[in-house]
């Protein structure tokens, strides 16, 4: 399964939830693409690192600046989870504050929970650039 794949299982079930769903942008870290980023109608921010294979998984930890700025509660997420094939990812691996959620064919399990990571809303200027995000992404040449 690879990471399209995963993103048009769960986008739809995000939109579903009345969710705005915005797929690779920046517009979050700047620096670092998300794979999956979901803003509910409170202006909460849930981030989905979108992980094939468990070396993908251990090299996300390079990011340490994303890292410690999302459990510092530095950037616009609210949650932060991992998101991956049944199995490719274990439980043991996912160290707070983050959350594990392993699909398998359109089923989705949530394994461990986020915490939240702080309780601020989204700010108009990144609602802005996740909008702009999605909108390169459908005029794109």
């Amino acid at each position: 399964m690879k990471e399209k794949d995963i993103q048009n299982i769960m986008g739809p079930i995000l939109l579903k939830k009345q969710n705005m769903v915005f797929p690779n942008t920046k517009a979050i870290h700047k620096r670092f693409e998300s794979d999956l980023v979901r803003v509910n109608s409170d202006g909460r921010v849930w981030e989905y690192e979108i992980k094939t294979s468990y070396s993908d998984f251990k090299a996300d930890f390079k990011k340490v600046r994303k890292h410690i700025s999302l459990k510092a509660g530095e950037t616009g997420v609210n949650y932060f989870y991992y998101l991956c094939p049944y199995g490719v990812i274990p439980l043991c691996d996912v160290a707070a504050p983050y959350g594990l959620i392993y699909i398998k064919g359109f089923d989705l399990h949530c394994v461990k929970r986020a915490k939240l990571l702080h309780s601020r809303s989204i700010d108009i200027k990144t609602k802005d650039r996740l909008t702009r995000s999605l909108g390169f992404k459908v005029f794109k040449s």
